[in-house]
């Protein structure tokens, strides 16, 4: 569940996708960036680590 009011950026960046594309293309989009990100872990031999950095955050919205 989003939360409105959230300040986390992975909620806000759902919020924009939902409301700009509805729910079915905002599933489809965070399924296609789980995935992107869970591939290249895969091919580095990495663990996930997530690193808040607002100008990468709104290259990805």
């Amino acid at each position: 569940q989003v939360k409105a009011n959230s300040e986390d950026p992975d909620d806000r960046r759902l919020q924009r996708w939902v409301s700009r594309l509805g729910r079915k293309e905002a599933a489809v989009r965070l399924a296609n960036r789980n995935l992107r990100i869970i591939w290249v872990l895969l091919q580095n031999d990495q663990t996930y680590r997530r690193q808040v950095n607002n100008d990468l955050e709104k290259a990805m919205s």
